[in-house]
């Protein structure tokens, strides 16, 4: 007898890891035939609360945010959490404009914005084609109009952040010019020369880079400045800031001219252009190698 007790014990686990084995691979089965949800991708529970509708959640990000991936088309979002800010430009920062004044303090709700530019992989798959003139897979995408953008957020169900919340995603907390401090360099953004009144600190490359190959902000969005000049939802008003509306709860300009606003500067511009505060306005249908795009969501009225 005793002789047979350890083959016994040897027989029972084998048994046992057999038992546990099965239990695997049906699991896997019912995962990959679609009948019970995988978990995030980090191995993470969902928090509570954390479901958005048309959105997987991922994981929360190094800043601690919640990270998210459209389900439709596989951009992936970080969720900012409401909050207030001031608003435009000083006129004594450097570069400062009059339509980034007066400042003024800005209260937004809670919303999701792209982790990174569109890529042109990103667009060929919602668009069918390509419109860029530097191509890349991994370059964002360029030579796209307002109405270009408007078609793709159409076809997604995603938009255009407002201004408000694109300079709230930009700042990321800071007052400086730039979210990196009161200047930049070509470590840290893809800027330009043209039409610069003094060289950039670094390397001018003359062309878009990959999306996401420079350092994120402190909310973990990369390439809020530089690189592509991104489309917002308002219609630009230079004097806009001096209106009552711009300092409404979640402002959004929506009348008073035939342009929309752009933010964020590009490959081609100077560090002026590039300030967390500047604003400038095109034609809806205008198209340059400079103009590229950022959903956010949900959309604003």
């Amino acid at each position: 007898m005793s002789r047979n007790i350890p083959h016994s014990r040897c027989a029972g686990v084998a048994l046992l890891r057999l038992c546990v084995l099965s239990i695997v691979l049906v699991l896997a089965a019912l995962d990959s035939a679609g009948r019970r949800p995988l978990p995030p991708a980090v191995g993470e529970s969902p928090p509570s609360g954390s479901a958005i509708r048309g959105f997987t959640y991922l994981r929360k990000n190094r800043q601690g945010l919640r990270e998210y991936r459209h389900e439709k088309i596989g951009i992936v979002f970080v969720r900012l959490p409401a909050g207030s800010f001031v608003m435009g430009s000083a006129e004594t920062e450097p570069g400062s404009r009059r339509a980034e004044r007066p400042q003024h303090r800005v209260s937004v709700d809670s919303f999701l914005i792209a982790k990174y530019e569109v890529s042109q992989t990103e667009w060929k798959r919602v668009m069918g084609s390509n419109p860029s003139h530097f191509r890349g897979d991994d370059l964002p995408v360029e030579m796209v109009s307002w109405t270009d953008c408007e078609k793709f957020c159409k076809k997604t169900g995603l938009w255009f952040a407002t201004e408000a919340q694109w300079e709230y995603a930009c700042r990321a907390g800071t007052k400086t010019p730039f979210a990196f401090g009161k200047t930049i360099t070509t470590e840290q953004v893809n800027y330009g020369i043209a039409p610069s009144r003094r060289p950039p600190a670094g390397s001018y490359r003359e062309t878009t880079v990959a999306v996401g190959s420079f350092p994120p902000n402190r909310f973990g969005l990369h390439d809020m400045h530089g690189n592509v000049e991104e489309w917002c939802a308002d219609v630009y008003v230079p004097e806009f800031y001096g209106m009552r509306e711009a300092s409404r709860k979640n402002p959004l300009c929506t009348s008073g001219s035939d342009r929309r606003s752009l933010r964020g500067g590009s490959w081609f511009h100077d560090s002026d252009i590039c300030r967390s505060a500047f604003r400038a306005g095109y034609l809806e249908k205008i198209r340059f190698r400079t103009l590229g795009f950022r959903p956010a969501w949900p959309r604003r009225p």
